[in-house]
């Protein structure tokens, strides 16, 4: 609330960063794993976004930087995402939910909820379900830390 900002009972948290800042390579799943496995592009999409990719620079991601900014249609726009490479020359993958549940700091026990509308849909709607969830969703420890800055106020 910007009455209680402007009257300095509430003071943004500015806790020390992490040593290292986290980077892709730190979500990752294994190389190999069957999620990751079920992420992989076809060659044909693949090569639809390297021939996109004149327009719209690099598409691979570089495991050790920061990772990019989750969008909702991370999954159903090939076109605009970027994609972890691919084991041994084979195409590259999307990140897996899993993945960008970590980057977004959710908890590894976190359980995806089905979401509204969408019972029954199989194919490429309940996949990209998880991924339109996240890209829509705030970052818990982002909220937990103002929510414990706010009490501290009351």
């Amino acid at each position: 609330r910007n009455d209680l900002s402007a009257t300095g009972a509430f003071e943004w948290p500015d806790d020390a960063p992490p040593e290292r800042p986290p980077v892709l390579r730190d979500v990752l799943e294994p190389r190999g794993s069957a999620s990751a496995a079920r992420c992989a592009l076809t060659a044909a999409q693949w090569e639809a976004a390297q021939s996109e990719a004149r327009h719209r620079g690099p598409r691979l991601l570089v495991p050790d930087a920061a990772a990019p900014t989750l969008i909702s249609s991370y999954r159903t726009d090939q076109l605009a995402s970027k994609f972890v490479a691919g084991d041994d020359g084979a195409p590259p993958r999307w990140l897996t939910p899993r993945e960008c549940s970590r980057l977004m700091g959710f908890p590894a026990t976190f359980v995806w909820p089905e979401p509204t509308g969408e019972r029954g849909h199989t194919g490429a709607a309940a996949e990209a379900a998880p991924y339109r969830m996240l890209g829509n969703a705030v970052v818990p420890p982002l909220v937990r830390a103002i929510g414990e800055r706010m009490v501290e106020r009351l």
